[in-house]
């Protein structure tokens, strides 16, 4: 088991990017290790696929090859999408939010909206994000920047 506090993921496109919950602040998709995650590739992957409602899922060999951006016990890793796979899972991820609030099931992330890549950037210098995860990115700003030719 690694050290990490919390992981998580930020799926990212040249034109997209992150969620915005309820409360208006931008986040990632992610949160604490479970038991049952051995490490931090593991929690984020868990994380991803539990808060997208399963649209949005990946592999440890992916997670390991993308870009990660840390800082005091949190990780988060920039997981690149195909604008169209993106759009896809947008689209999947609205109807199952959809279908979740009907049920009123899973109510942490009903009414959550995947963000374009420069809501994210407007978001980082506003400081619209979540508090933990803003830590990370203003420890890791320019790195996050230079995103803009990804």
């Amino acid at each position: 088991m690694d050290t990490y506090k919390r992981a998580g993921v930020v799926p990212v496109t040249l034109s997209a990017n992150g969620e915005i919950d309820k409360s208006g602040e931008y986040s990632d998709w992610g949160g604490q290790p479970e038991k049952i995650d051995k490490n931090c590739f593991e929690t984020a992957m868990r994380e991803l696929n539990e808060e997208s409602f399963g649209c949005i899922t990946t592999t440890i060999e992916v997670i390991d090859k993308c870009i990660k951006i840390e800082y005091d016990g949190t990780i988060i890793f920039i997981l690149p999408m195909l604008l169209e796979e993106f759009l896809d899972k947008t689209i999947e991820f609205s109807r199952e939010c959809s279908f979740q609030s009907r049920r009123n099931a899973n109510q942490e992330m009903i009414g959550v909206k995947m963000l374009l890549w420069d809501d994210v950037l407007r978001g980082i210098s506003g400081g619209k994000f979540y508090s933990i995860v803003a830590e990370v990115i203003n420890h890791n700003i320019e790195n996050l920047m230079n995103l803009k030719q990804f």
